[in-house]
């Protein structure tokens, strides 16, 4: 049995040891497991329209609620105020590889919605639109003398994600240095792969600002949206504020 949460961002699948998974979409890599049913086979899914929880029925005539995000034994939210040093951790948390840790500080995030739109208000900024002659200019840094120029060249390139992808494959048909080629491919490799380090957190973000859903998450979701539209940040960010303006439509 499959299903996807409202979002698309979490895909749940049963397994034949009556194993509920929850894998993310962006990754691919699992974020819980949840193990109930007397059962082996589960009849079907259903998650709140809120996320917090969902409810799975089993040919063993069980209907199990659970929470899926590790704060509400009981079934009700409550809102939380963190120190900012607990909601940085929680942030760096949400650049991790470890898929379960991230989905944990992201719950995390959310149950203090005023702290952490201000902590993502600072750390979250638009995909750069770049200048006229910007990333020919960075692509050539790249095969500076000096490698603190071409780390700098790779870290610039490396933020204005898709928006740089046909240049950067149109450098690697000149025949370019050795080292332009490795910083180049590399570049390439990162956009044409799931997501890790920096972007992964800026996916996460989105997603933790959507679940959140206040004025001020959707006013920082406004700003991404902003960016260059080619980048996955800015089409992320449309995508979620479409998500919750359908959703404020839907509310009696």
């Amino acid at each position: 049995h499959i299903h996807f949460t409202r979002d698309n961002r979490t895909m749940l699948i049963t397994d034949q040891q009556g194993v509920i998974h929850l894998w993310e979409v962006a990754t691919g890599k699992e974020r819980m497991r949840l193990k109930g049913h007397l059962s082996y086979e589960i009849a079907s899914l259903t998650v709140s329209a809120d996320g917090h929880l969902l409810v799975s029925g089993g040919y063993d005539s069980q209907a199990l609620v659970w929470d899926l995000t590790g704060r509400t034994p009981d079934g009700q939210w409550r809102i939380v105020r963190y120190p900012p040093e607990k909601l940085r951790a929680a942030w760096k948390a949400l650049a991790s590889e470890n898929a379960k840790a991230a989905y944990a500080a992201m719950w995390q995030l959310i149950a203090d919605p005023e702290g952490t739109t201000a902590l993502l208000r600072e750390r979250l900024r638009p995909v750069a639109r770049p200048e006229a002659g910007q990333v020919a200019r960075l692509i050539a840094a790249l095969d500076s003398e000096k490698f603190a120029e071409r780390e700098r060249a790779t870290r610039e390139l490396e933020t204005l994600e898709e928006t740089v992808a046909a240049e950067l494959r149109q450098t690697l048909t000149r025949k370019p240095s050795l080292e332009v080629r490795r910083r180049v491919e590399a570049l390439l490799e990162r956009l044409d792969h799931p997501p890790t380090g920096a972007q992964l957190q800026t996916l996460r973000a989105i997603e933790t600002l959507e679940h959140i859903g206040t004025p001020g998450a959707r006013q920082i979701l406004k700003t991404l949206t902003e960016g260059a539209p080619e980048g996955q940040t800015t089409r992320e960010a449309k995508t979620a504020l479409a998500r919750l303006e359908r959703r404020s439509r839907e509310q009696p």
